[in-house]
């Protein structure tokens, strides 16, 4: 375990681990005690906690049974949070390390746990660690002491299952939450699992039948998954805009289909939206590059402004003021 910590505290490049004497987890007793420490491990018998016995010397590793324990107040570690909010996936290991430390106090009330396996199994799922990554969530959507750790842990788990090739178990679940979720964050993820299927069945049958147009059985089927993507993708941005993330990747994937289809105006104008309205998140920096890459005249065309001025009232004419004749 120590071994683990000191390779966090390397990594990460930060006081991750370490405390500060005045930031000591508080045990409050059922006799009505109160004991300043650190708490270095829990089982079922109860806590193993350090505590100073004589300044200067090494602190001395005591066992408080859970039973005479009724509330725990862990130690505020602004420096660890900071650093792992910052961690790349190339630090994964370092934040892995921490959530082997905090994991057996995943269930204990306003300890740390959720929230550093949350960012662990996250780093994971960016590196293409699916599988491992599915396994944290798991363990925090079952045993987080607050369901809003657990409701959090939902959309991460659905991704995590679709990247390690569940799909249709993750179709399945996203179908149940997309009927009865009220949590936006897990709502977002649910349809947008969907609309990735539904985006992928698109492909195949195009891909299947290439003249599709001419098929009278296949064509509604096109046209049904066409539109069902579409819905999807663009839901996070038409009721949830002002979370950037959903919105942007929506919006993005929806550039994407509509280059799919042939429908160039439509993905140019929604390139311009995302780079407008969420900068700085990567689907805008994708779709500012596949702009530039457009001609210089394709770049010019505003086909929004085309059509407002289509449908604008004409404009009448000013009739030339008369002189008052004076009296």
């Amino acid at each position: 375990m120590k071994r683990l910590l000191l390779a966090a505290l390397a990594l990460l490049g930060g006081p991750l681990c370490a405390q500060t004497p005045a930031a000591l987890d508080t045990l409050f007793l059922s006799n009505g005690e109160r004991r300043a420490g650190r708490i270095t491990g829990v089982d079922a018998q109860g806590f193993s906690f350090e505590v100073a016995v004589v300044p200067g010397q090494p602190p001395a590793t005591i066992k408080i049974p859970r039973a005479h324990v009724t509330q725990i107040e862990f130690a505020p570690d602004e420096a660890r949070d900071t650093a792992i909010a910052r961690a790349t996936p190339a630090q994964a290991p370092a934040v892995g390390a921490l959530w082997v430390r905090w994991e057996p106090f995943l269930s204990l009330p306003r300890a740390p746990a959720a929230r550093i396996g949350l960012r662990y199994g996250a780093l994971l799922l960016e590196g293409g660690k699916a599988v491992e990554a599915l396994a944290v969530f798991e363990k925090i959507q079952n045993g987080a002491w607050r369901e809003e750790d657990r409701s959090a842990a939902r959309p991460f788990r659905l991704r995590a299952l679709t990247a390690a090739g569940r799909e249709a178990e993750a179709e399945k679940e996203a179908r149940e939450l997309a009927d009865k979720a009220t949590d936006p964050t897990v709502l977002m993820e649910a349809k947008f699992i969907l609309a990735s299927v539904a985006d992928r069945q698109l492909r195949r049958l195009l891909e299947d039948n290439p003249r599709w147009e001419e098929d009278d059985r296949v064509r509604p089927e096109r046209h049904r998954l066409y539109h069902e993507a579409v819905d999807l993708y663009l839901y996070p941005s038409l009721f949830h805009g002002s979370r950037s993330e959903p919105a942007a990747r929506g919006l993005g994937q929806l550039v994407a289909l509509y280059r799919l289809t042939g429908d160039a105006q439509l993905a140019l104008e929604t390139a311009r939206d995302i780079a407008i309205l969420y900068p700085g998140t990567a689907p805008a920096k994708t779709a500012s590059a596949w702009i530039a890459t457009l001609s210089a005249d394709t770049q010019k065309i505003d086909w929004e402004k085309e059509a407002r001025a289509a449908f604008a009232p004409p404009a009448t004419e000013k009739k030339p003021a008369t002189e008052k004749k004076k009296p």
